[in-house]
């Protein structure tokens, strides 16, 4: 059989191997006993490496677990940490029944920083007492985490709420206890020191996929949080420090090319990453071997077996022993690297042999020249191939090797050409593109991406680290930005296209990271493709700033066009047009406004506006009219009362002329029936002359009944007059109730005009008082007035009665002569009547005197009244009317009234009070405000 299989071998192997045989038989003898030699003393030098480089490996681990020990005892134990779990605690209580889902939404959801730096939010914005307790505690917890390598710390508060975390994962701000996370080790972590509340305790729990983390390794440590009584009020834990841990096991000094040192847990999976995997090991490979057993079982050794990949390996392990948990602590390298230099002398041996034998090669190589032909004709096709030229690989029907290369070089070559076509594509393409490998190393930017590049290179420069932008071949994607090879590492996982916003020579640029697998969705490496967004987000500021000035009131603002393109300037321009139009409405409304303060209530919107605007230019423009329209009465109002109150006042005038003439008339009266009783009383003396005396006292008699219905006619007239003065008086009284109404329902819409009509508010509030005071003189005057004609009509009675009893003595004296005789008897009781009318023609003197003064008191406050109109007739004209209003017209006091019953009292103060606020009387000229 193997003579057969010699004889079907290619003759370029035969030749070579009959004539080379021989003398390598010698060469091989040699080096295998030279190489046995040096194994041996290779394998025993390992065994005492291996064992000193694991005892450091766990001399410095336990020292560093040793050391997490000291800080959480320490930090559990300090009063920060004490006051920090209380203020918590409390501010929890204190955010109501949803604190997880308000924390979540302020620290998670609403923090402005991206995920994996959520922790850089100090406080947020709602001023909760969480939010100052944060504020206050944070950055001393985060600075803690930062210089000592923690995952993440935490504080629970004695309910099991988790009230604090540093990096806010999922777990933030949940119950451990009873949610959604309760069976999660961090959980079990709380309950641990829940139910030993003492000061030494301390739970630790192994490495196991954690939830909130999105199932990454995590690993805790805890201890209580005691009061100064030693009450238990809450739990300090520790996420276990991976780098740190993966920093120490990967240390690689002494352990040559392919050693490493890991820790295995008791399920067999490793604790640490390997150095040789560029993803995380984690709880991800197994390590079921003979060393991983004998340490778990608590041996230290160091031994020749295979590796969990089957690879041969001298190894050393140790158990590692940390609160309650063990580890296989193992150090190991392939025995193959070992054995290097004994392989390195074995092959030096050899090429001296094969030195020896160049010259047995030498006729192996001319018999095999036949079969070198062949391979040139391929060799010919590769260059034709590499000068982009279709071609047919030669030799593909053979069924030799040179059959097996050809038809593997076509099928390269077909390779090729997808590939040159796929390049093709991308050098053509407008996207700015860029390729890495699966070491994130860049193995092509296409043109597009080059030019921006090029454009921008003095900028890019100092955010690159001075690397040539011009050839970046072979470069890291993390210079331009150290979150690229975090996504690297998750798209080795081909989970999809990743996102990411980076700033790069002052230009925003979008990146969409997608990986790239073969066939058998192996990770090959990452496709980027680059967005120029600068111009986009320049365009949203300025939009923004615009927004802002217009929420501030200001509209003059405007977007600056200068960049913008499509529809970022449509965009633009609409906003432009929008606080063009806001600034133009409102400075209208403010300068209408500002001449009403003025006094100005001639100014108008005359701009056209429409939908809302419209409906307040028009909303203002007919407020203007409506002040302009109810101005302009109110002037009209004031002229017509000053113009009655002149006539009041003249009338008055009149009236006390009339008044003093009445009151000479009376005391002529007075006089008279002075010498009626004289007479009388003569008459009584001179009886016996009684028909001189009865002709002396018929004339008497006769003028003091001419005298007395001069009286009667006197008084009559002032009663009129004083008639007369009541009715004026209540005009003057009504104009006044109306006057108020009026510059009450100016004052009502003065407020709804706001600051606008703070200024009109003023002067109306003038006006109302004004009219009140004229009111309250117009009711003084006719209650004096009408006192006055009680008065005036009790001396009429008086004057009616004298007039009836001198009518008497002209009769009796006209009887005198046939009575003579009787009236001696009768003179007495003449001289008692008489008497008693003398009595009441004196009243009647003192009661006119007393109607003078009344009515020269009406006469002053008519004259007060006029005045008041002038002073309200001047405050109204500091307003400047449109020429086209014209005020309604009312009555005047100076047109003819109807008269009205000198016992008409004014309306009750009930139903004044129960008419609507905003009408006056119909009856007085006066329409609805």
């Amino acid at each position: 059989m193997i003579l057969r299989k010699f004889n079907q071998m290619s003759i370029a192997r035969k030749l070579p191997l009959m004539i080379v045989g021989a003398g390598g038989l010698v060469g091989i003898c040699v080096g295998i006993a030279a190489y046995l030699n040096a194994a041996a003393t290779l394998k025993e030098e390992a065994f005492v490496r291996l064992e000193a480089l694991k005892a450091g490996h766990k001399q410095n681990l336990t020292g560093y677990l040793e050391t997490i020990e000291q800080d959480l005892r320490i930090i559990a134990s300090s009063d920060v940490t004490r006051e920090a779990a209380l203020d918590f605690a409390e501010a929890w209580d204190a955010l109501g029944e949803r604190p997880t889902e308000t924390l979540q939404r302020l620290y998670i959801e609403e923090n402005p920083h991206p995920t994996g730096q959520k922790e850089n939010l100090d406080v947020a914005s709602d001023g909760s007492d969480y939010s100052k307790a944060h504020a206050e505690y944070h950055p001393w917890f985060r600075q803690v985490l930062r210089e000592r390598g923690y995952y993440d710390i935490f504080i629970f508060d004695n309910e099991g709420n988790l009230v604090y975390t540093v990096f806010k994962e999922l777990d933030f701000a949940t119950n451990l206890v009873s949610g959604k996370w309760r069976d999660t080790d961090l959980g079990n972590a709380f309950r641990a020191v829940r139910d030993n509340p003492t000061e030494n305790f301390q739970a630790f729990f192994d490495f196991r996929g954690y939830g909130p983390s999105f199932g990454a390794p995590a690993s805790f440590i805890s201890r209580p949080i005691l009061d100064k009584d030693g009450s238990f009020i809450g739990a300090l834990a520790f996420q276990m420090p991976i780098d740190h841990i993966n920093g120490l096991m990967q240390e690689a000094h002494g352990l040559g090319e392919t050693g490493e040192t890991f820790l295995v847990g008791d399920d067999f999976l490793m604790r640490s990453d390997s150095r040789f995997s560029e993803e995380s090991t984690i709880l991800s490979r197994r390590i079921e071997t003979e060393p991983v057993r004998e340490a778990l079982a608590g041996h230290h050794d160091v031994t020749a077996k295979v590796s969990a990949d089957g690879v041969p390996v001298i190894a050393a392990f140790e158990p590692v022993d940390f609160a309650g948990v063990r580890w296989a602590l193992i150090a190991q390298m392939s025995r193959d690297e070992i054995m290097a230099p004994a392989t390195a002398l074995a092959w030096r041996i050899f090429a001296i042999t094969i030195a020896a034998l160049l010259a047995l090669s030498f006729l192996g190589w001319a018999l095999a020249k036949g079969i070198v032909k062949p391979l040139v004709g391929i060799v010919d096709a590769v260059a034709s191939m590499i000068k982009g030229e279709t071609v047919q690989v030669p030799g593909s029907n053979r069924n030799d090797e040179i059959g097996i290369l050809a038809r593997s070089m076509d099928t390269v070559y077909q390779k090729g050409l997808e590939a040159v076509r796929l390049r093709s594509a991308l050098d053509g393409c407008s996207t700015m593109v860029l390729v890495a490998n699966r070491h994130c190393k860049i193995v092509y930017v296409n043109p597009a991406l080059n030019e921006f590049f090029k454009l921008y290179e003095g900028a890019i420069k100092g955010d690159v680290g001075g690397v040539n932008i011009g050839d970046l071949t072979g470069e890291d994607i993390g210079i331009f930005h150290k979150d690229l090879a975090k996504i690297s590492g998750t798209q080795s996982g081909h989970v999809g296209t990743s996102r990411l916003q980076i700033s790069l020579g002052g230009r925003s640029l979008h990146l969409a990271v997608s990986p790239i697998v073969n066939e058998i969705q192996t990770f090959l490496g990452l496709v980027i493709e680059w967005s120029d967004v600068t111009t986009d987000l320049a365009i949203q500021g300025e939009i923004d700033r615009v927004i802002a000035a217009a929420r501030q009131g200001e509209f003059d603002e405007q977007v600056d066009l200068h960049d913008a393109e499509g529809v970022n300037r449509r965009l633009a321009d609409g906003m432009n047009q929008l606080t063009t139009v806001m600034s133009t409405a409102t400075n209208e409304l403010g300068t209408v406004l500002e001449a009403f303060a003025s006094g100005d209530l001639s100014k108008r919107i005359d701009v056209d506006f429409s939908g809302r605007l419209g409906d307040l230019k028009n909303h203002a423009n007919r407020t203007a009219e409506q002040l302009s329209t109810t101005v302009a009465q109110i002037q009209a109002v004031t002229g017509e009362v000053e113009n009655a109150a002149a006539e009041i006042s003249s009338g008055t005038a009149d009236l006390s002329n009339r008044t003093e003439q009445a009151a000479a008339n009376l005391e002529e009266t007075a006089a008279s029936t002075e010498q009626v009783s004289a007479t009388v009383k003569q008459n009584a003396e001179r009886a016996k002359s009684a028909s001189e005396l009865a002709e002396t006292a018929n004339r008497v008699a006769t003028k003091g009944g001419e005298v007395v219905e001069q009286a009667v006619g006197a008084m009559s007239g002032i009663e009129e007059s004083a008639q007369k003065i009541t009715d004026i008086i209540s005009v003057i009284d009504e104009i006044a109730f109306q006057t108020n109404l009026l510059a009450l329902n100016a004052s009502v819409e003065a407020a709804r005009a706001g600051e606008a009509g703070k200024g009109f508010a003023v002067v109306a509030q003038e006006v109302r008082q004004l009219a009140q005071r004229s009111a309250k003189a117009a009711s003084d005057i006719k209650n004096l007035i009408q006192d006055s004609n009680r008065q005036v009509g009790d001396g009429v009675q008086l004057v009616n009665q004298a007039g009836e009893a001198l009518g008497e003595i002209v009769d009796s004296i006209g009887k005198v002569t046939g009575i003579v005789r009787q009236i001696s008897d009768a003179s007495q009781e003449q001289a008692l009547g008489v008497q008693e009318i003398n009595g009441s023609i004196n009243s009647m003197d003192e009661m006119t005197q007393q109607n003078s003064a009344l009515v020269e008191e009406s006469t002053a406050a008519a004259r007060a009244l006029s005045d008041q109109a002038s002073q309200l007739n001047a405050l109204m004209g500091f307003f400047k009317l449109d020429e086209h209003i014209v005020p309604k017209p009312i009555k005047s006091a100076s047109q003819p009234q109807p008269q009205k019953p000198a016992a008409s009292p004014r309306p009750a103060k009930a139903e004044r009070a129960a008419a609507p606020a905003m009408a006056t009387a119909s009856d007085d000229g006066w329409s609805e405000f």
